[in-house]
């Protein structure tokens, strides 16, 4: 009996890590490019977010002030099933933030071109430059 269910428990933690990854792929999939963070719930005084290491996305787990960063897939079974039930306010969380993200680029951007429309003449450029030449 104790076999069994440590086979079957085994096997269904490697199915939850299996799903877990696939949804950190979803997650990043949307193609934001931004971090965000939502709160695990108490007692436990951690935080699930996305966030880009080393030029990979990842669900990880922080403690309010970022100390003890986890990447999901290495944290307990106890905290990976706490994430799982957050992932929908984590998705939120991510759409808020890109839309603010957004905004901030428009409202750069109309700055931008009221800048560009004091300077006489203005060079327009259709590509990013190597380097703006002097």
């Amino acid at each position: 009996m104790s076999e069994e269910l440590a086979k079957g428990l085994t096997g269904a933690t490697e199915a939850l890590n299996t799903k877990l990854l696939t949804a950190t792929f979803a997650l990043a999939g949307l193609g934001y490019g931004v971090t965000a963070d939502v709160d695990l719930g108490p007692p436990t005084g951690l935080r699930l977010a996305l966030v880009k290491d080393d030029g990979t996305w990842r669900l990880v787990t922080f403690t309010e002030n970022r100390e003890n960063l986890t990447p999901l897939l290495n944290a307990s079974r106890e905290r990976r099933l706490r994430a799982v039930e957050m992932l929908p306010r984590l998705r939120e969380e991510l759409d808020m933030v890109a839309k603010a993200e957004l905004a901030k680029v428009m409202a750069s951007l109309r700055t931008l071109d009221a800048f560009l429309k004091t300077m006489h003449p203005a060079k327009e450029v259709t590509a990013h430059p190597e380097a703006p030449s002097t």
